[in-house]
């Protein structure tokens, strides 16, 4: 018995609907290199580089004093806000190295009168004070002004983070 051979289709074969498929594995491939990648990332925290001290190696990091300096002023001046700031410093036992990081400052506006930003406008008045007058106060602070509803619209909120360098052992 004899066998025919078969014909070639007229109808070329369509390979499209196998796109689909491809392009889900190639987002499964980039999927695997990108876990693989993220797996292998060091944890330094703030790391400023190791220091001889007495034969010991040490680092400074940088820590963040958790409780914020926070108080509100019936008509602040710098100097009192650099005394303030001084005392809770040294209540607080924080090194001299203890720097500014952020600033939040309130200032009040009457809601019936005015709007918030009258206050934010005293808020900013007043920062420009600081920075002109206080030894604490630099322009590299990140500051957020605020408008705040009070009574008496001459008040002003002061509210700041501290940052200090803190010598840790490195073994």
């Amino acid at each position: 018995m004899s066998v025919k051979p078969r014909k070639a289709s007229a109808v070329p074969e369509d390979t499209s609907g196998l796109a689909g498929w491809i392009f889900a594995d190639l987002i499964l491939g980039l999927m695997v290199v990108f876990l693989a990648t993220i797996s292998f990332i060091p944890v330094i925290e703030d790391f400023q580089g190791p220091a001889s001290t007495a034969g010991l190696q040490t680092t400074a990091l940088a820590r963040l004093y958790p409780e914020p300096f926070q108080k509100t002023y019936p008509n602040p001046t710098s100097e009192v806000v650099e005394r303030d700031l001084t005392e809770f410093i040294s209540q607080n036992s924080l090194p001299e190295n203890a720097i500014i990081s952020f600033v939040e400052l309130s200032g009040a506006y009457d809601p019936v009168s005015q709007d918030s930003s009258s206050g934010v406008l005293k808020a900013v008045a007043f920062h420009e004070v600081l920075v002109s007058n206080s030894t604490f106060f630099n322009k590299g602070i990140s500051v957020k002004f605020v408008g705040w509803p009070s009574g008496d619209s001459n008040e002003i909120r002061i509210k700041l983070y501290l940052i200090y360098d803190q010598e840790v052992r490195v073994d």
